[in-house]
């Protein structure tokens, strides 16, 4: 029997086989016994040992143990941190605020979970469309603006009592012409009262509904009796 040696793969630089790398040539890294030029996806080349080794669970593309570039699914770069969503980095993962999805420190939102809405990078808890966010972070009820059934905040009314319009100019809901019980200004009825028509966009009661052609008819057809009743009988 006969041995001979025979070569390690390539950019290894001692092996115990050719399936089995133990160092590496020069810009050759080590990763599960093989010479890989670069490591592969989810791995990082540790210095020291000029091996790959595997980033931490969270992190799918990283630098170090330490230092993440890119994320797992469910988890969010908080600096060079994979954190859970609804966490940033301070030292440890710690929580967002109230309301907060995602965030880059205690003060600075940038997407809210459901119910709330993002303004001025803070999440602000949604309002019944009956009330507005005051000033003071409160749900305020728009009865505050008189006849006003919603409103954006407590100098707009979004939708009025029945019989009103939102008078943008004076700033208040103003009251729709006689018979109109909806409008969108005192020229532009929508609905009307029983016993009223809707004209155009006008209100108006049966009689005022006829047309001058229809009152000349009618009239004429009044003349025309009568004259038959005035006519002598043989």
């Amino acid at each position: 029997n006969t041995s001979a040696c025979v070569s390690c793969s390539p950019g290894c630089a001692s092996c115990n086989s050719t399936a089995v790398c133990i160092s590496c040539s020069a810009n050759y890294t080590l990763s599960n016994n093989i010479c890989l030029q670069g490591c592969a996806s989810g791995q990082y080349m540790n210095t020291a040992s000029k091996q790959c080794l595997k980033c931490p669970n969270e992190c799918s593309v990283c630098s170090s143990a330490t230092s993440c570039s890119s994320c797992a699914g469910g988890f969010v770069l908080s600096g060079q941190t994979c954190c859970s969503s609804g966490q940033y980095f301070l030292g440890t993962c710690v929580p967002c605020s109230g309301g907060c999805s995602q965030c880059t420190n205690k003060n600075t939102c940038s997407s809210c979970v459901n119910g709330y809405n993002l303004s001025n990078n803070t999440c602000i808890k949604k309002c019944n469309s009956t009330y507005y966010w005051n000033q003071q972070g409160l749900c305020q009820n728009c009865s505050v603006i008189p006849k006003c059934i919603e409103c954006s905040d407590n100098e707009t009314c979004t939708l009025c009592e029945n019989g009103y319009y939102w008078d943008q100019t004076n700033k208040q809901c103003s009251t729709c012409e006689p018979g109109c019980t909806n409008c969108t200004s005192d020229a532009e009825c929508l609905s009307c009262l029983q016993g009223f028509v809707l004209e155009g966009s006008i209100c108006a009661t049966p009689f005022e509904d006829y047309s001058i052609t229809k009152y000349m008819s009618y009239m004429a057809l009044i003349s025309l009796l009568l004259l038959i009743i005035q006519l002598p009988t043989t």
